[in-house]
């Protein structure tokens, strides 16, 4: 699988001039593997991986995010639980959870808990992670200040 450059920068705005530093959380190491290759091969991203809430704390600590992917089942803390933690904590980094699965009811909870976005993982490569790329940059476009005229 290859998305073209042309194929992806289409569907995003490749014109902000700086790379959008993402942490991706998954237990899945393939998963991680996969999205940072495909996001960083086609520019604009910096992906750096954590395989477990504890280990995304840990980074976040040391590194400062754009962006926060988070799978949702995930052992001992799951995206909504890694979600709710950050907002509790006044952390209000961009967040979206991506998931294996399509569930309405956790779709609701994590926008309620201040998600940016939820996006699925089932699907063709390309349009996975064209959508996935499309809402980090919706997230980093919602999270800018407002310039004033």
């Amino acid at each position: 699988m290859h998305i073209t450059d042309s194929e992806f920068s289409c569907t995003i705005g490749m014109n902000r001039g700086s790379t959008i530093r993402v942490l991706h959380v998954d237990d899945d190491a393939c998963i991680l593997r996969i999205s940072k290759a495909i996001l960083e091969m086609n520019g604009g991203y910096q992906v750096e991986t954590a395989s477990s809430v504890y280990n995304a704390f840990e980074k976040m600590g040391e590194n400062k995010y754009d962006v926060v992917v988070s799978d949702y089942r995930m052992p001992k803390k799951d995206g909504l639980q890694f979600l709710k933690e950050l907002r509790e904590k006044g952390n209000p980094v961009s967040f979206i959870l991506f998931s294996g699965e399509d569930s309405n009811e956790v779709r609701i909870e994590a926008l309620s808990l201040g998600a940016n976005g939820y996006f699925s993982k089932i699907g063709s490569p390309e349009t996975v992670y064209r959508e996935l790329a499309y809402g980090i940059e919706s997230a980093i476009e919602s999270a800018r200040p407002e310039i004033e005229d």
